[in-house]
């Protein structure tokens, strides 16, 4: 029996946004827009942190971007749908996969877990165009781990595709008016179709569209362009699904194992072993950590949540680092400059270490040890603005008279 709750899932660049934005047009539908349940389930007062990040990101007031009023900002992330599904028909998240995320080898997991009954739509792109746009997104990552991202959705959706019952996909250039009125029926919903146009895959010349691309990922490129055209032509617009020419067991059976294969070329991981032990970059307590990075957002339970992720994972440096911002907050200052300490100690980032901590030394007076730290780094990064202005505070007021 169907939920009520549906997830749209895709690689960045693949028209999840456009699929989003259209649920979202019907009055019955709220979808947010990268919630990151999956990860961010034990995220405590989850409301209040992700409208403090849409804020601080400038995203306009629109239904997806920010949680609204009605629902709790005390509720935990694990909590949120169950909340919106008292105002809304239809509820759900929207989940963007990049590049070298380890956290989203969760995604399986929580949504067979918790979300069996879900509807769930998936988009991917023509791998050359999807590469092309994700590297402007993403001008730092390599091909080859763009290509994973890809790569990822694709497994994901065969896997999807194979266990769990309401399975939809949509290509990016099959987008359409009839293919979304389709999809309006399948769900139940109305969402406002408004000439959207079918856009037929890009020719690209990989080696012009990509520059710098190497001879390794042009190969693996090549694989998953002839795994495309393959599942493009066998989609069927009124179905939303694919029309097997085969036993649909050994037809998946055969993109599992092409997507599998060419992930190993390219030395990458996009699929969680089987049983993966809990390791510091998949711990879900971790999303914690990183919302309070993201927002400075505080209570007691994050600081709580903080403080055992750190026993459990004690030689993590980014766990420590968080952890001293937090009790540096609270102006538990000894406590925070011992947890500065390991998290340099442990290799977390040297610069925002010794200039967070030289924020703290300042502030209580120890200014020799401010200004080491502060000198530090700025040599590490002479570009930060507010480094070179702490620097100049620090020199100024820490002067002897």
């Amino acid at each position: 029996m169907d939920d009520g709750k549906i997830f749209i899932i895709g690689h960045a660049r693949s028209g999840t946004t456009l699929l989003c934005d259209f649920l979202n047009s019907a009055t019955d539908v709220f979808v947010l827009k990268e919630g990151e349940l999956y990860w961010r389930s034990l995220v405590p007062a989850f409301p209040e942190y992700f409208n403090r990040r849409s804020s601080q990101l400038q995203l306009p007031w629109l239904k997806g971007n920010y949680l609204p009023p009605c629902l709790s900002l005390e509720l935990r992330g694990d909590q949120v749908l169950a909340g919106l599904s008292q105002f809304y028909r239809r509820v759900g998240d929207k989940v963007a996969l990049g590049a070298g995320r380890p956290e989203q080898l969760k995604i399986w997991e929580h949504y067979a877990t918790h979300h069996f009954n879900s509807t769930y739509i998936f988009s991917f792109r023509q791998p050359v165009a999807a590469l092309q746009s994700m590297r402007r997104l993403f001008p730092n990552d390599s091909y080859g781990a763009l290509l994973g991202a890809w790569l990822q959705s694709l497994e994901l959706m065969v896997r999807f595709l194979s266990f769990l019952p309401r399975v939809y996909v949509v290509p990016a250039e099959r987008m359409s008016d009839g293919v979304l009125a389709n999809l309006n029926t399948k769900l139940g919903i109305q969402g406002v179709v408004a000439g959207a146009a079918i856009r037929p895959p890009a020719m690209l010349d990989p080696a012009e569209a990509l520059p710098g691309i190497g001879p390794i990922e042009l190969a693996q490129l090549d694989r998953c362009l002839k795994i495309y055209n393959d599942l493009y032509h066998s989609w069927d617009d009124e179905t939303l699904r694919f029309t097997y020419r085969q036993n649909a067991y050994e037809y998946w059976r055969h993109y599992s194992e092409e997507i599998s294969s060419t992930a190993r070329a390219l030395d990458l991981v996009i699929s969680e072993p089987y049983r993966l032990p809990a390791t510091a970059m998949t711990d879900r307590r971790r999303a914690v950590l990183n919302a309070y990075g993201e927002t400075g957002y505080l209570d007691n339970e994050w600081l709580g949540i903080a403080q055992s992720y750190v026993e459990d994972f004690a030689e993590d440096g980014y766990g420590h680092y968080i952890l001293a911002l937090m009790l540096a907050a609270r102006q538990e200052h000894q406590p925070a400059l011992q947890h500065f300490e390991d998290a340099l100690r442990f290799g977390h980032d040297p610069f925002w270490v010794r200039y967070n901590r030289a924020e703290l030394l300042r502030k209580i007076g120890d200014y020799p040890a401010a200004l080491e730290d502060i000198q530090t780094a700025v040599a590490l990064n002479q570009s930060h603005p507010r480094a070179q202005e702490l620097l100049s505070e620090i020199n100024r007021v820490g002067a002897p008279a």
